[in-house]
C-alpha cells in the first residue's frame, strides 16, 4: 500500500491508474460527457487524449485518495479496511452511499463486503439483492457504467442499475469494475449519488481514481489480512502495545489475588492394603510335614486343623527317654539298698533331667497337629505340595488374618509428614479395585519411619470395611489426604521450590 500511495503523487500515475479501468475519469472536469459511437451503452464518456498538466482539482483528488489509503493501513482486518475506505470515499465525494464487492477468483461473482453505513440500504434484504445484481452487471459490462445513461436507447442494457435506482429512489448511479494493474478482476465499486452523474464530475473523478487505487491494493490487503489466528494475534499485540502498563498491572494484581485464595491442601501418597490383625503359624521345632489340610485363600475358624507334622522321630526319642528313666530308677533302688545315699541323690538328679527331656518330647508329640489360632482366611501358606519336606524351627507355615475389616497403610513422604494429622479425610483408589474411590479418616500415624521401595516414609493408617471381600492384602494404589486450607500459590509452588532448594544444596 505504501507503493500505491507514492504513485498517486504524480499526474502520470493518475493516468496509468485510470487506464486500468476502461474509460478514464480523472479529467472529467474538462471533458464533456457525451456518448460516441464506440462507447459502451451507459458507460462514461471517453477520455480526452490531449495531455494536460494536472489541474488544482486533480491534485486535490490525488491528496484525497492518498489520505483514504493511508487510513485503511492502520485497520486490524481486511473487513475494517474496506469499511473505512467506503465511508471515507462517501465523505470525500459527498454522495449518498458507496458499495464495494469483491471476487475470490477472476471472472467470479462479486460478493458484497462493505456498505458505507446507510441503514436503509444495509439492513434491507431486498435491497441487498438489488445491490448484488448491480455489482454483477458492473462486472459483466467490464466498464464504467452510469445511470441514467446519456442516451435513452441504452437503458435496456442496464436493467440491474435501473431496478436498483428505482428501489432506492436514487437520482444517479455509477459503477466501476475493479482491476489491478495486471488486469485481474478484483471486484466492483458502486456509487449512489445525490444527482445525475453527468452533473457530478468531481465525484466521478475521485471515484475513478479511488477504484484504481483500491484495486491495486487489494492483493496486498488480502495477503496482509491473513487468517483468523493472525488477525487475533495482531489485534492482541496492538492492544498490548497500547495498553501495556495497564494490562500487565491488571494481570499482576489478578495473579496475586488468585494466589492468595485459600484452598484445601492435599498430599498424594502411595498406599497398600493390609489386614487389621495377622497371625503367623510357625514350625515348633525341626520337623517334616506329614500332611496339609488347607490351602491359601480358604476360610478357617480358631482350632481348625491346618496340617500334621511327622512325629516318628519324636516317638522314637520318647521311647528311648522312657527306657533311660527305668534304668536310672533301678540303679537308684540298688544304691538305696546299699545305703549309698550320696550316689542315690545323684541318680535322682539324673532321673529328673531325663524326665524333663521326656516332657519336652511329649509336648512335641502333642504339637504335631497345627491348628488355626484365630478365625480368618489363610492368606499365605500352601504345604500340600511340600509334604515330607524338612522344616526348620520357626519357619512360617501359614498366615491367618480376618478380612472383614482392612487397614490401608499410607506411605507419607518425609517432606509431607508434618502436614498430616489424625482425623484428616482420605480418599483411597486401588488399581486392583478398578480405581474405585473409598473414603476414610487417618486413624493413627506410626512414630518411626520405614524403608519402603528405597524411600523413607511414615506410615499412616485408615480402616475400611471389607464386608464384600473385595479387598485383599497387598493391593496397592494411591491415597490423597486432604489437609488444612492454604494459599493457592503456596500449594502449587511448595513442592517445586522444595526440590529446587534441595538441588541447590540448601
Amino acid at each position: 500500500m505504501s507503493q500505491s500511495q507514492s504513485d498517486t503523487g504524480s499526474p502520470r500515475a493518475t493516468e496509468a491508474s485510470g487506464s486500468a479501468l476502461s474509460p478514464k475519469m480523472v479529467n472529467l472536469s474538462s471533458t464533456p460527457i457525451a456518448p460516441t459511437a464506440a462507447a459502451d451503452p451507459g458507460s462514461a464518456p471517453p477520455e480526452d487524449k490531449t495531455k494536460k498538466s494536472p489541474t488544482v482539482s486533480e491534485l486535490q483528488t490525488i491528496v484525497v485518495i492518498s489520505a483514504l489509503l493511508s487510513q485503511i493501513e492502520v485497520c486490524d482486518s481486511l473487513h475494517d479496511s474496506l469499511r473505512r475506505f467506503v465511508e471515507g470515499l462517501r465523505n470525500a465525494i459527498g454522495c449518498d452511499d458507496v458499495v464495494l464487492g469483491l471476487t475470490e477468483a477472476e471472472e467470479s461473482v462479486p460478493t458484497l463486503v462493505a456498505i458505507a453505513s446507510r441503514p436503509n440500504l444495509a439492513n434491507s434484504e431486498d435491497k441487498n439483492l438489488e445491490i448484488q445484481a448491480t455489482l454483477n452487471e458492473a462486472v459483466i459490462r467490464d466498464t464504467v457504467t452510469a445511470w441514467p445513461p446519456p442516451d435513452d436507447q441504452h437503458r435496456h442494457a442496464l436493467l440491474a442499475h435501473k431496478q436498483f435506482a428505482e428501489v432506492t429512489r436514487t437520482k444517479g448511479l455509477v459503477s466501476f469494475p475493479l482491476k489491478d494493474p495486471t488486469g485481474k478482476l478484483r471486484g466492483a465499486l458502486l456509487l449512489v449519488l445525490k444527482k445525475n452523474p453527468l452533473a457530478d464530475r468531481r465525484a466521478l473523478q475521485i471515484a475513478s481514481l479511488a477504484a484504481s487505487r483500491i484495486a491495486a491494493s487489494m492483493a496486498i490487503l488480502k495477503k496482509a489480512d491473513g487468517d483468523r489466528i493472525s488477525r487475533a494475534v495482531r489485534k492482541l499485540t496492538r492492544m498490548t502495545r497500547v495498553r501495556s502498563t495497564t494490562l500487565w498491572v491488571g494481570l499482576l494484581l489478578l495473579a496475586v489475588v488468585i494466589g492468595l485464595l485459600p484452598v484445601p491442601h492435599s498430599v498424594s501418597c502411595e498406599c497398600e492394603v493390609q489386614p487389621t490383625v495377622k497371625r503367623y503359624v510357625a514350625a515348633p521345632f525341626d520337623v517334616a510335614v506329614e500332611e496339609a489340610f488347607v490351602r491359601a485363600g480358604e476360610e478357617v475358624e480358631a482350632g481348625d486343623l491346618l496340617a500334621r507334622l511327622d512325629g516318628h522321630e519324636v516317638a522314637l526319642a520318647l521311647t528311648g527317654v522312657e527306657s533311660e528313666i527305668q534304668q536310672a530308677m533301678k540303679r537308684q533302688n540298688t544304691q538305696l539298698a546299699e545305703r549309698d545315699y550320696g550316689a542315690a541323690r545323684l541318680t535322682q538328679l539324673e532321673i529328673d533331667e531325663i524326665t524333663v527331656r521326656k516332657q519336652m518330647l511329649q509336648h512335641r508329640l502333642d504339637s504335631l497337629d497345627v491348628r488355626s489360632p484365630i478365625d480368618g482366611v489363610i492368606i499365605e501358606g500352601d504345604l500340600q505340595r511340600a509334604e515330607g519336606v524338612q522344616l526348620s524351627k520357626g519357619q512360617t507355615l501359614f498366615q491367618v488374618a480376618p478380612l472383614d475389616r482392612m487397614v490401608v497403610e499410607i506411605e507419607v513422604p518425609e517432606s509431607d509428614i508434618r502436614l498430616i494429622k489424625t482425623d484428616m479425610p482420605v480418599d483411597v483408589s486401588l488399581e486392583a479395585d478398578g480405581w474405585t474411590e473409598r473414603s476414610g479418616t487417618v486413624a493413627r500415624i506410626l512414630p518411626s519411619s520405614q524403608l519402603r521401595n528405597q524411600r523413607n516414609v511414615f506410615v499412616a493408617e485408615i480402616e475400611v470395611e471389607n464386608s464384600q471381600n473385595e479387598l485383599r492384602p497387598g493391593m496397592r494404589g494411591y491415597a490423597e489426604v486432604t489437609g488444612d486450607s492454604a494459599p493457592l500459590a503456596w500449594t502449587m509452588m511448595r513442592r517445586p521450590v522444595h526440590r529446587l532448594l534441595f538441588w541447590l544444596g540448601w
